[in-house]
Protein backbone atom coordinates (compact mmCIF):
# COMPACT_ATOMS: atom_id res chain seq x y z
CA UNK A 1 0.00 0.00 0.00
CA UNK A 2 1.49 3.31 -1.19
CA UNK A 3 0.80 6.27 0.81
CA UNK A 4 1.07 9.90 -0.60
CA UNK A 5 3.79 12.05 1.22
CA UNK A 6 2.81 15.98 1.16
CA UNK A 7 5.14 18.88 -0.23
CA UNK A 8 5.55 19.77 3.71
CA UNK A 9 9.37 18.91 5.57
CA UNK A 10 9.01 18.11 8.84
CA UNK A 11 12.81 18.44 10.58
CA UNK A 12 13.43 17.36 14.23
CA UNK A 13 16.63 18.23 16.06
CA UNK A 14 17.75 17.60 19.50
CA UNK A 15 20.65 20.07 20.93
CA UNK A 16 22.43 19.19 24.07
CA UNK A 17 24.49 21.90 25.47
CA UNK A 18 27.71 21.90 27.01
CA UNK A 19 27.76 22.63 31.07
CA UNK A 20 27.62 26.14 31.63
CA UNK A 21 26.03 26.88 28.02
CA UNK A 22 22.43 26.18 28.71
CA UNK A 23 21.34 29.75 28.52
CA UNK A 24 23.38 30.81 26.09
CA UNK A 25 21.81 27.58 23.82
CA UNK A 26 18.40 28.42 24.52
CA UNK A 27 19.17 32.01 23.84
CA UNK A 28 20.52 31.49 20.37
CA UNK A 29 18.34 29.06 19.53
CA UNK A 30 15.15 31.48 20.32
CA UNK A 31 17.16 34.09 17.97
CA UNK A 32 17.23 31.48 15.43
CA UNK A 33 13.32 30.33 15.98
CA UNK A 34 12.57 34.18 15.39
CA UNK A 35 14.10 34.43 12.35
CA UNK A 36 13.07 31.40 11.36
CA UNK A 37 9.09 32.09 11.88
CA UNK A 38 9.43 35.06 9.65
CA UNK A 39 10.35 33.25 6.89
CA UNK A 40 7.45 32.76 4.28
CA UNK A 41 8.46 29.04 4.17
CA UNK A 42 7.91 28.54 7.44
CA UNK A 43 4.31 26.59 9.04
CA UNK A 44 5.46 25.89 12.86
CA UNK A 45 8.62 26.61 14.47
CA UNK A 46 8.72 25.36 18.19
CA UNK A 47 11.23 24.70 20.98
CA UNK A 48 10.79 22.42 23.82
CA UNK A 49 12.89 21.70 26.90
CA UNK A 50 13.10 18.49 28.43
CA UNK A 51 11.23 17.33 31.36
CA UNK A 52 13.35 14.36 32.04
CA UNK A 53 16.83 15.72 31.40
CA UNK A 54 18.17 18.51 33.21
CA UNK A 55 21.20 19.07 30.92
CA UNK A 56 19.15 22.10 29.15
CA UNK A 57 18.28 19.63 26.33
CA UNK A 58 16.44 21.49 23.56
CA UNK A 59 14.24 19.85 21.11
CA UNK A 60 13.53 21.66 18.20
CA UNK A 61 9.87 20.80 15.58
CA UNK A 62 9.92 22.86 12.45
CA UNK A 63 7.47 22.23 10.12
CA UNK A 64 8.50 24.33 6.47
CA UNK A 65 6.14 24.27 3.00
CA UNK A 66 8.71 22.45 1.05
CA UNK A 67 12.22 21.52 0.03
CA UNK A 68 12.64 24.58 -1.34
CA UNK A 69 11.87 26.59 2.11
CA UNK A 70 14.25 24.35 4.06
CA UNK A 71 16.85 25.46 1.86
CA UNK A 72 16.70 28.77 1.94
CA UNK A 73 16.59 28.69 5.89
CA UNK A 74 19.43 26.83 5.72
CA UNK A 75 21.26 29.74 4.18
CA UNK A 76 19.99 32.63 6.28
CA UNK A 77 22.18 34.37 8.38
CA UNK A 78 20.72 33.33 11.67
CA UNK A 79 21.32 30.16 10.54
CA UNK A 80 25.15 30.24 9.49
CA UNK A 81 25.62 31.69 12.84
CA UNK A 82 24.63 28.95 15.16
CA UNK A 83 25.84 26.33 13.26
CA UNK A 84 29.09 28.81 13.56
CA UNK A 85 29.39 28.45 17.10
CA UNK A 86 27.99 25.01 17.58
CA UNK A 87 30.57 23.14 18.39
CA UNK A 88 31.61 25.74 21.09
CA UNK A 89 27.92 25.64 23.02
CA UNK A 90 27.07 21.86 22.37
CA UNK A 91 27.76 18.81 23.96
CA UNK A 92 27.07 16.22 21.15
CA UNK A 93 27.13 16.84 17.44
CA UNK A 94 24.05 18.55 16.26
CA UNK A 95 21.33 16.11 15.69
CA UNK A 96 18.42 16.06 12.97
CA UNK A 97 16.38 14.20 10.94
CA UNK A 98 13.50 15.31 8.32
CA UNK A 99 10.42 13.65 8.23
CA UNK A 100 7.19 13.92 5.67
CA UNK A 101 3.92 13.88 6.81
CA UNK A 102 2.53 10.76 5.58
CA UNK A 103 -0.97 10.59 7.77
CA UNK A 104 -3.18 12.62 9.61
Amino acid sequence: MTTAIREEITLISKFKPRPGMEQRLFDKLQSVAAAGRRESGNRLYILHRSREETDGTILLYVIWANQAAWDFHVQTEPFLDFIAMSEEILSEPLEYNIWSEVSR
